[in-house]
């Protein structure tokens, strides 16, 4: 049996920042949407004298439904569109396995529940994405701990 190595030139820092501004954006308008269908929808408890309110945009269910919206929208995009979101096809990078080879579906699975929890703990995500920062700026392979944990890089398309 023969092993195929892929050879990859490594997205830069720059360029995946890039890319998590651009889907950040996007994420944003669309949790807006949500969040505002949420507060048109509750809008009756906030005339309320007697309401105090439990679920604004800080609470956390709010924060969970907007991990959860990056969790569906990072997956289905990366997994339909051969590890791209829409922010990394606009800059021309994908994820793949460290190997250069495609990332398969298990292999994305597991790099954004790790994303996803690896940033959803309180007081630790400022640590992960300082440390994400050095690891993707300062390395060679240029992977963030969710590419360590999940055996990726993003590499130019």
């Amino acid at each position: 049996m023969q092993t195929i190595v892929h050879r990859t030139e490594k997205a830069s820092f720059w360029e995946r920042l890039g890319a998590y501004l651009i889907d950040g954006v996007l994420l944003a308008v669309v949790f807006l949407l949500v969040w505002l269908v949420f507060w048109v929808l509750t809008m009756p408890m906030y005339v309320s004298e007697a309401y105090t309110p439990r679920a604004g945009v800080g609470s956390f269910p709010m924060r969970f439904l907007a991990g959860f919206i990056a969790f569906v929208y990072r997956l289905s995009t990366e997994w339909t569109m051969d590890g791209q979101t829409l922010g990394k096809k606009v800059l021309g990078i994908r994820v793949v396995k460290a190997d250069g080879s495609p990332a398969d579906g298990q292999t994305l699975v597991v790099r954004e529940l790790m994303f996803v929890a690896l940033l959803a703990i309180p007081m630790v995500s400022l640590l992960v994405y300082i440390a994400n920062i050095v690891l993707v700026a300062g390395t060679e392979k240029r992977q963030a701990l969710h590419d360590l944990i999940a055996k990726t890089v993003v590499a130019k398309a």
